[in-house]
């Protein structure tokens, strides 16, 4: 979570948000450590009393405040206050780490200047579809190994376990399908290891499911029924030995 830098946005320092807060210095800290994550309760308090914008605690979007946000009103203030009748802290938390993996998930989109001549041919031939989404094809294979995988629970650097795992990928010959060269696991690695940090590969990596079902919701429908159930042995040989 970004806890820390919002806190710095408001040049606060610690004690002084605890203050406001209401409560303990030391446990700010913990939340800025990330040894302890803050309550749905918590994030209210962040809201209602120092103005955060949670997507930007959970993700580090901006605008950091809440009231910077165009066309929010006291009506949606309200609204944000009754989620927490309508929903139990569990729901709350759940909805929030799928923004925050959506956004992840987001840095993998092909965006307009990554587009290809390759990409630009099949786009004039209508065929284009599945062309932007295939790195979230390839992450969708990785995510139903880790899903299944019994060692996750042992990780100490979420970073290179991904990282370890995408390398490990099979690439497959043209008589099989999908096609994955080396250039897109280098590509897909490569992100990992630049653009996206230590503890978001965490949370995409204890969040394994649920990311999953973020990866269907970017993938055209026939996409998913025939990659759902694949031969993971098959495409991860080094990992099953």
């Amino acid at each position: 979570m970004y806890l820390k830098e919002f806190r710095e946005r408001l040049n606060l320092t610690q004690k002084e948000l605890a203050e406001k807060l209401d409560v303990a210095q030391t446990t700010i800290a913990r939340y800025e450590t990330n040894k302890v994550k803050p309550t749905t309760d918590t994030i209210m308090k962040y809201i209602e009393k120092v103005d955060a914008n949670p997507l930007f605690l959970f993700t580090g979007k901006e605008p950091y405040k809440l009231s910077d946000i165009p066309g929010l009103n006291n009506e949606s203030y309200i609204v944000l206050s009754d989620l927490r009748k309508i929903l139990n802290q569990d729901e709350i938390q759940k909805k929030l780490e799928e923004i925050f993996i959506d956004e992840i998930l987001s840095k993998f989109q092909i965006s307009d200047e990554e587009k290809s001549p390759m990409y630009k041919f099949f786009e004039a031939i209508k065929l284009e579809g599945h062309i932007p989404v295939r790195p979230f094809l390839f992450l969708y294979y990785i995510f139903q190994f880790i899903v299944q995988d019994e060692n996750k629970n042992s990780i100490t650097d979420y970073r290179q376990y991904l990282i370890d795992i995408v390398l490990s990928f099979k690439t497959l010959s043209w008589h099989n399908n999908p096609i994955f060269t080396n250039k897109i696991k280098d590509e897909i690695s490569a992100r990992f290891e630049l653009e996206i940090s230590k503890e978001e590969c965490q949370v995409l990596v204890t969040n394994a499911e649920t990311t999953l079902k973020k990866l269907e919701e970017k993938m055209p429908a026939s996409m998913i029924k025939a990659h759902r159930k694949i031969n993971l042995k098959s495409l991860f040989p080094d990992k099953f030995k």
